[in-house]
């Protein structure tokens, strides 16, 4: 019998010791999800702030990428002209001599545009 109350108590204490790992093991586990918990919203707001500072980013690039093809486009629109004189003519005449042979060969000037261009894509 006093074998049997041994085992009792042994078991008895056992049982005490496991509740005590389980108490301490489920307090581990709560800390342990606490972490993640702020690891995971420390992500989430780390992730949102990279994908703003992309999006402006990817504004800012288109913007000056319109920004120089506006510029280029200024650039080509503009044609100077220098070393003409007009002998014996007037501004106006000359004025008018410059504007036809613009007209004359701005189309020329296109095709030949075009056709460099199909070429360097060739």
């Amino acid at each position: 019998m006093k074998e049997m109350e041994n085992i009792l108590e042994k078991l008895e204490e056992m049982k005490v010791g496991i509740k005590a790992e389980i108490k301490e093991l489920r307090q581990e586990n709560q800390e342990v999800k606490r972490e993640t918990e702020r690891l995971r919203e420390a992500f989430k707001n780390k992730e949102k702030k990279w994908e703003e500072e992309e999006n402006s980013m990817a504004e800012r690039v288109a913007r000056l990428e319109r920004k120089m093809e506006n510029e280029e486009r200024r650039r080509k629109n503009n044609i100077v002209i220098t070393g003409w004189k007009g002998e014996g003519k007037s501004k106006q005449q000359t004025k008018e001599d410059i504007e036809n042979f613009i007209k004359e060969n701005i189309e020329e000037a296109k095709v030949k545009d075009w056709y460099n261009s199909c070429a360097l894509s060739a």
